[in-house]
């Protein structure tokens, strides 16, 4: 077992799946570990029994300063997960330490992730940390969308970081995609696109033709949301890097469901 700094063990993830595939192709469960704040039900297979399984995860609180939710997802040859938060998330200001919440992604050959974490909400003077790191094999698909809405687009007090890292199963590295963004920083992009209060990132991971593919039908979808987006490649091609602005969290939400429906009609069709 890994240790911190201080040479006492890391603390257990709260939510962590392990997604194998039979020799049916069907995927499954093949173990887990939750604990508060999430609760799981069972999965479901909604696209078939060679489809994803789907399993939504909800949180029984808001994020408190001081706080460090941990997640730990693994994915077997040929499984594929379909993970959709069941509500959006508050984010508390008023500590001296921010939220902080990690993901743990291991993505095998033929595997498919697709993760679609609803919005935070940030509340006044809220602090957010957020790390993603990912392992993944080369023919494997990912997909990793998240957002945050504000409460006040001109608190001053609350912050935003998240930083994405994706490395090959033999250890090297593919890219780091780092945002940070404070108050202040947050008006200003509020008044360049139309007082927009809430914001998203899609990060698409895949080999061709499958990005190819999803690019194209993400296309016009982001052409058609209330806001802004834009889409551009990731470091070394390893995939798309999507970004959002949208007037309010009700748009937000419309906007990512319709690139979920996207991005389920080509993945999992």
């Amino acid at each position: 077992m890994n240790a911190g700094a201080t040479g006492r063990p890391l603390a257990a993830p709260q939510l962590k799946l392990e997604i194998a595939c039979d020799l049916t192709g069907r995927s499954h469960i093949a173990g887990r570990r939750v604990s508060w704040p999430w609760s799981l039900s069972r999965g479901f297979h909604q696209h078939g029994r060679q489809g994803p399984i789907t399993v939504l995860p909800q949180a029984a609180a808001g994020l408190l300063p001081g706080d460090s939710w941990r997640h730990d997802l693994t994915l077997a040859p040929q499984a594929k997960l379909r993970m959709i938060e069941a509500g959006a998330t508050a984010v508390h200001g008023g500590g001296s330490a921010p939220g902080r919440v990690g993901w743990r992604l291991r993505v095998a050959a033929g595997a498919v992730l697709a993760l679609f974490a609803q919005p935070f909400v940030l509340l006044p003077g809220a602090a957010l940390r957020q790390e993603l790191a990912l392992t993944l094999h080369p023919n494997a698909t990912v997909v990793l969308c998240d957002g945050i809405c504000l409460r006040d687009p001109a608190d001053a007090g609350i912050s935003w970081q998240s930083v994405l890292t994706d490395e090959r199963e033999d250890g090297s590295k593919l890219f780091r995609d780092a945002q940070s963004v404070d108050g202040p920083a947050l008006a200003r992009l509020s008044e360049l696109h139309g007082d927009a209060r809430a914001f998203a990132s899609v990060s698409v991971l895949a080999p061709e033709p499958v990005l190819g593919m999803l690019e194209t039908s993400l296309r016009p979808v982001l052409a058609a949301l209330e806001g802004y987006a834009a889409c551009a490649p990731l470091r070394g091609g390893a995939g798309l890097a999507l970004r959002i602005a949208c007037p309010d969290g009700g748009a937000l939400t419309r906007a990512m469901a319709a690139v979920q429906t996207a991005l389920d009609q080509r993945l999992f069709s």
